[in-house]
């Protein structure tokens, strides 16, 4: 089932999500969540803690934007958009931020944008890692977004930024690595991979380029121990994982352990104290792409600055395997790869389970369903529940973004899927509301139900619940509450604009 367009709204790109019906629940049923509009969504990045789960990627649908978000159109920005989703423990609808990559310009103008990381930071607020096309150039961002929105806040990197990403480093405390590359010839200023540490505060990060890393890309960074673990992908050189310490306050590459093969790229990593894993796919002789993993292991005998593997293991295949993320879970490492051959139709998230000791495979379970399904990124929340992000076209008739908790236990189970959905209108990415200038009479955020009040000048006004189905609308200036209770979203239009607000429907 996929939208409709609500009739007094045709014509402007204003969506509702028609509600999934769910699959009976079942003791081990992977519970999948969908979030999409009439474009392609891709969930990028997934946080998962005892408030719940935060999921982030990038929207091509249109989406009419609050102050804070974009300039206010019917059908908002152009291009890609970023998307924030906060759900509950439950995986429940809670509150939705959509923004471009440049809030200020005009509406016509394309919004381009990478949506990379999304955290929770320590005063509960959310916070969205993004690499944007602004005035021309690729810069990297954070965006804040919390009781109120806060501007984009420019990481401040020489050059053009090519990827970037953070992970926590310490109680209330970030890693934000990346990579730049120069925008002339001969470069002026230094680029190659940056690092810092943030802690959630209103001004940008301290990031420090890394000597000597001109032409690297930062596919993935984690912390661990006082160290950085990056993995990169060398100008013509095998992938390695620079080891990062500070050495006399300066971050400093002080290892390398270079992959055994010249055409492996990275794609992820993870440390924990059972070791550092990583993932990655191999162009094969034949042509075609193998999944890889592998553990990092410890300074070589000959030369302590030049660190071994562990183990590596590759994943051979009739088909491409194009490898993921991985995630430490206790001592396994589950890995993730998209394989042309996996799942019930189409493509399919498959996903492996390593020895973290010896990399030797001993489980594995394949997710999706008749059609297409990616996997962008992990999590396992405080119950030991593994999470996977990414999109999904076989529930709906284009790719919406995909949310799939699998129950905790091992992977060579069998699952069913308890699949319903969340939402990507007007009625999703409403958390913070549009000022109430000359346009808008002051409305509370707590309504009594069944009442009603005339608001001048209104043209049209609805009413949705939190799943973006509708409740009630009218196309009179009486706004009639609906007869229900809970947290509502009220849309009132005009001729000045739209006012999209956040409402509790008291009995």
């Amino acid at each position: 089932m996929r939208l409709s367009t609500v009739p007094w709204r045709r014509g402007t790109g204003t969506l509702v999500l028609a509600f999934l019906m769910s699959t009976s629940w079942a003791q081990d049923s992977v519970e999948v969540r969908l979030l999409g509009a009439e474009g392609v969504e891709l969930a990028t990045a997934l946080w998962a803690d005892e408030q719940g789960v935060l999921l982030a990627g990038e929207t091509t649908s249109d989406i009419v934007m609050a102050e804070g978000q974009a300039v206010w159109a019917p059908g908002g920005p152009l291009g890609k958009k970023g998307f924030i989703a906060a759900l509950n423990p439950e995986l429940e609808w809670d509150w939705g931020f959509a923004f471009a990559s440049d809030p200020n310009v005009n509406v016509g103008a394309p919004s381009a944008l990478q949506v990379e990381d999304v955290v929770r930071i320590q005063n509960g607020d959310v916070a969205v890692l993004y690499n944007a096309m602004v005035e021309g150039q690729w810069g990297g961002f954070l965006r804040v977004v919390g009781e109120t929105v806060g501007s984009p806040i420019s990481l401040g990197i020489p050059g053009s930024v090519v990827q970037s990403s953070m992970a926590p480093a310490g109680p209330g405390s970030f890693l934000i690595a990346g990579s730049s590359v120069p925008t002339s010839a001969p470069a002026t200023e230094a680029t190659g991979i940056f690092v810092g540490v943030w802690s959630g505060e209103e001004g940008a990060p301290q990031l420090q380029v890394l000597p000597n890393t001109e032409g690297a890309v930062a596919v993935d960074v984690t912390w661990h121990a006082d160290t950085l673990y990056v993995a990169a992908d060398l100008e013509g050189e095998p992938s390695a994982i620079l080891v990062v310490t500070l050495v006399d306050g300066t971050p400093q590459v002080v290892a390398t352990a270079p992959v055994a093969w010249s055409t492996l790229g990275f794609s992820s990593i993870d440390a924990s104290s059972q070791g550092v894993a990583w993932g990655g796919t191999l162009v094969s002789d034949d042509g075609s792409l193998d999944a890889v993993y592998g553990k990092l292991g410890g300074p070589s005998q000959d030369d302590p600055n030049l660190w071994e593997m562990a183990w590596e293991a590759v994943t051979m295949s009739d088909a491409d395997r194009t490898a993921r993320a991985v995630i430490w879970r206790n001592d396994l490492v589950r890995c993730t790869s998209q394989g042309v051959n996996s799942g019930a139709g189409g493509t399919g998230i498959l996903v492996q389970e390593r020895s973290g000791e010896t990399g030797a495979w001993f489980a594995a379970h394949t997710f999706g369903g008749v059609e297409d399904e990616d996997v962008r990124a992990l999590a396992v929340d405080g119950q030991g529940r593994f999470l996977m992000a990414g999109f999904s076209n076989s529930w709906t008739d284009s790719p919406d973004a995909a949310l799939f908790r699998v129950p905790a236990g091992p992977l060579n189970g069998n699952f069913e899927y308890s699949v319903s959905s969340l939402v990507l209108p007007e009625a999703a990415f409403v958390g913070h509301e549009s000022p109430n200038g000359d346009c808008w009479d002051q409305i509370p955020s707590a309504l009594r139900s069944g009442t009603s009040w005339e608001e001048a000048s209104l043209i049209r006004w609805a009413f949705h619940d939190m799943q973006g189905r509708q409740l009630l609308r009218g196309s009179t200036s009486v706004v009639a509450v609906p007869f229900s209770s809970g947290w509502a979203v009220m849309v009132l239009e005009k001729d000045c604009g739209t006012l999209r607000k956040r409402v509790v429907i008291r009995p």
